[in-house]
């Protein structure tokens, strides 16, 4: 039985007996964003999943989809079962630190564009590839 992300949270609250100010806190926002999340169907952004993820040891699936199990079974850390185009744009929201958040956007959008770049030299040499082969 799938469940919603709201629920989801509510049983980690339940799991190890919080409140949504503790919560918060483990998630770097405040508690009236938490009680968004939980009543009006929000989700938190990456760094506030990477930050529950870290301190509470569930499952990333888990949370996002409600697929598998509350708690992950490897030992792996959160960051190794992550993509490296996602971690590239964690490295720059977190070297920006307080950063106007229109820089950090900026920031990151040059991550996706030489992402894209990349992406479109790979086919291009996979084209070149099949073409002279």
């Amino acid at each position: 039985m799938s469940s919603s992300f709201s629920e989801r949270l509510n049983m980690i609250i339940k799991e190890f007996k919080l409140d949504k100010a503790s919560l918060a806190t483990a998630g770097g926002i405040k508690p009236q964003t938490v009680s968004g999340y939980i009543n009006d169907g929000r989700l938190p952004n990456q760094r506030t999943l990477e930050l529950w993820l870290r301190e509470f040891k569930v499952d990333g699936t888990w949370l996002l989809t409600g697929e598998g199990e509350m708690f992950a079974e490897s030992e792996q850390s959160f960051e190794d079962n992550l993509p490296l185009f996602t971690k590239r744009l964690m490295d720059v929201e977190q070297s920006m630190g307080k950063a106007a958040r229109l820089a950090k956007l900026e920031a990151m959008k040059a991550v996706i564009e030489g992402e894209i770049e990349d992406e479109k030299n790979i086919r291009l040499g996979d084209r070149e590839q099949i073409v002279s082969g």
